[in-house]
């Protein structure tokens, strides 16, 4: 489990890449939920099943790129993703150290 980050100029950084963690048969960065759906008219039942992001140590070797935004035109979620890639620089130089 490796994972790079890319400064701009201002040692800002922009871009993260980490390698693919790959566990046999689970994905540790997703939790998977199971709803039951019942048909109004001819009563059955069938299972339907959703992958949703969940909380996890692992998340910080997710891949991030806000380099190709521009500051004045940035919405709400490319300031969460430069929020969250700032975060994870400073958890990895806590690790480091």
């Amino acid at each position: 489990m490796t994972i790079k980050f890319y400064p701009d100029k201002d040692g800002v950084p922009v871009k993260a890449e980490s390698s693919v963690i790959e566990w046999v048969g689970k994905n540790l960065t997703m939790k998977e939920i199971k709803k039951k759906q019942k048909n109004k008219k001819t009563g059955q039942q069938r299972v339907v099943t959703k992958q949703v992001k969940s909380k996890s140590f692992f998340n910080l070797f997710a891949s991030i790129d806000v380099s190709n935004s521009n500051s004045l035109e940035e919405d709400e979620e490319q300031s969460k993703l430069r929020e969250e890639l700032e975060q994870k620089y400073e958890v990895a130089g806590v690790i480091v150290d």
